[in-house]
């Protein structure tokens, strides 16, 4: 009995899902666990019969897990319906069947992400990058009134759903009325969500999906966890997106490390062995803004994602070279045991590769990730990583997996050199 914790380095879109997929099939993994994020994940899986990108259905779905969404989660009953729809439509069955839902879980609304949306149009040029999905607002209301904010356990009581629904709707729509917005198209379209017209289909589809998975109380989810066999805890975003620990304000409402999963196996009374597994690609990526030390626009033009493509909430997909003292610091907010390389295929383009391992401020250069950058006070931490500038080492591009092992201090277990299973190795003592 094996618990798997696979959690980014960097900034999100490490290709973690893919990831998930390979270890499912490895390991004949029977749960997914999602402890952290929303409905704002983008976890690619291709296989030969199916390419799909999980939001918040387990990303082992298709190598047959089943997921649950933890207490961490906040849930979107609407997009999760939506995404096992788009799964059928594809061949994957009896999703919902296989999905269960911790009672405790905040259930994020319409209004969340409406408000989510014209938040950000209303901050103009100074956007902080979203996914437009209402994650924030969701755990900022939940804050404010606790006893107000909606929980999965709520939705089977049509009377308290309704109750907190239209408390929620009202306040949140208070706060809109507030942003100092400039008048578009787009504003109006996201203000019409607060409609009371729009209630009764909103109550429709909650109780729907309620009826549909299983909700399950905190004794239920010890009993899945530690049933017989392998399970997986899928995280979302990266570290370096952490709430706590990431670069205000661009950052998530969430703890991105290791954290929920450890506490999760902790109070379940888990009693198998784990492993916890960072994962980065060959190079550094960011969707949106905020500091990105060694963004360089030609990587950004070859290595594009398609996966990735600009948006109206993240913005740009920028790339930059291979960060280790980022990736350092990362690390350092986790207890990993391993790591996983994905997007090797990349290095191929090109006959070197650049590799950061330190940074200089001004004539001050300091190696990796040193007490100059670990201030407590994240808006400081965005400071300075916004006014350096990167030292490069130059390495064979067959040379970098064996650099990052050294200078990360861990052993690559998982190699991806594409987006496919059959594009993935890796070391048969990590899964024995």
């Amino acid at each position: 009995m094996r618990a798997y914790i696979v959690i980014g380095l960097a900034l999100g879109d490490e290709s973690k899902g893919s990831i998930v997929d390979y270890i499912t099939r490895k390991t004949n993994a029977r749960l997914v666990v999602r402890f952290n994020g929303a409905a704002n994940c983008g976890h690619n899986v291709l296989t030969k019969e199916v390419d799909h990108c999980f939001s918040q259905v387990g990303s082992g779905t298709i190598a047959g897990a089943a997921t649950l969404l933890s207490r961490f989660m906040t849930v979107s009953p609407i997009n999760y319906l939506n995404e096992v729809d788009v799964l059928r439509s594809k061949g994957i069955l009896g999703v919902l069947s296989r999905t269960y839902v911790d009672e405790r879980a905040l259930v994020t609304l319409p209004y969340h992400r409406a408000l989510n949306r014209l938040r950000e149009m209303s901050r103009g040029v100074n956007h902080h990058g979203s996914c437009g999905v209402g994650l924030g607002e969701t755990i900022s209301f939940a804050s404010h009134y606790p006893e107000m904010a909606l929980r999965v356990k709520d939705l089977r009581d049509v009377r308290l759903l309704a109750e907190k629904m239209e408390f929620c709707r009202e306040r949140l729509w208070d706060a809109a009325k507030s942003l100092p917005l400039i008048p578009s198209e787009e504003a109006e379209l996201e203000a019409t969500t607060f409609a009371p017209d729009i209630f009764p289909e909103i109550v429709e589809k909650f109780v729907s999906f309620s009826m549909a998975v299983q909700v399950v109380n905190e004794k239920q989810v010890a009993d899945l966890i530690n049933k017989d066999g392998d399970i997986i805890f899928e995280g979302a975003q990266g570290a370096l997106l952490d709430e706590t620990f990431g670069f205000q304000p661009y950052t998530t409402w969430t703890n991105t490390t290791s954290r929920n999963a450890v506490t999760l196996l902790n109070e379940t009374g888990f009693n198998g062995e784990i492993k916890t597994l960072g994962i980065t690609r060959s190079y550094i990526t960011r969707h949106g803004p905020g500091p990105l030390p060694t963004e360089d626009k030609e990587l950004t033009s070859l290595l594009i994602d398609k996966n990735n493509p600009a948006n109206r909430w993240q913005r740009h997909f920028r790339v930059g070279w291979l960060d280790l003292a980022y990736l350092k610091y990362g690390l350092s907010l986790s207890k990993v045991n391993a790591l996983a390389v994905t997007h090797l295929d990349a290095m191929a383009l090109k006959p070197e590769w650049k590799v950061c391992k330190g940074y200089r401020i001004g004539d001050d250069e300091f190696r990796l990730w040193t007490d100059r950058l670990s201030f407590k006070d994240s808006e400081a931490r965005t400071m300075v990583l916004s006014s350096v500038t990167p030292v490069y080492e130059t390495r064979p591009h067959n040379r970098i997996m064996e650099e990052i092992s050294r200078t990360l201090d861990l052993p690559v277990v998982i190699m991806s050199n594409g987006p496919d299973v059959d594009s993935k190795t890796h070391l048969e003592s990590f899964f024995s």
